[in-house]
């Protein structure tokens, strides 16, 4: 009789410890795979987001025209250098996901001129049809592998590109990738 009390003492106590276990490792799923991602897409903070504001030690800049052009080179004549231009945030349907799926991109522009900022002010219903044409024509796949990422900006580099008669742009960034 004593053997079985011992047996089932020890039942209880192995019992006792796996929910103990189990409560933890849900507690941290639910956290990490539900609550976190809730959280960031409710304020718009994404991972790229986050690592901007690490890095910049916790500000986050904002506005239309960030950083300053930088100094011209020696030698370069009137331009003035690269300049960035963060476009708006812009949410397209992704393709063949009859609707259900969606994508969330803020872009960020490097222009080789200042002067191509203005032109970019100007055409802002083409930069913003450009952008949907462009960025609902992709799949789950290309937006989620990294090499389609790239595929993506090489385009939209492009067809900016072709739009813009008084420069180029450089670079494109993506500040916000958000798949829903």
């Amino acid at each position: 009789m004593d053997k079985i009390l011992k047996s089932l003492l020890s039942m209880q106590m192995l019992m006792f410890a796996a929910s103990i276990i189990i409560a933890v490792g849900s507690s941290y799923i639910l956290v990490d795979r539900v609550l976190v991602p809730r959280a960031m897409s409710r304020y718009g903070i994404t991972e790229s987001t986050a690592a901007v504001r690490e890095a910049n030690g916790g500000r986050e800049e904002r506005g239309e025209k960030t950083g300053t052009p930088k100094k011209p080179k020696k030698g370069s004549g009137t331009k003035s250098g690269p300049v960035s231009y963060n476009l708006p945030s812009i949410v397209v349907n992704i393709n063949k996901t009859e609707g259900r799926r969606f994508l969330k991109t803020g872009i960020t522009l490097e222009v080789d001129d200042a002067a191509v900022l203005k032109e970019l002010e100007t055409a802002g219903p083409k930069v913003t049809n450009l952008l949907i044409e462009t960025l609902s024509a992709y799949g789950i796949d290309d937006l989620t592998e990294p090499s389609g990422k790239e595929r993506i900006r090489e385009e939209l580099k492009d067809r900016f590109n072709l739009l813009l008669e008084t420069g180029d742009v450089l670079a494109v960034y993506f500040t916000e990738f958000v798949i829903q």
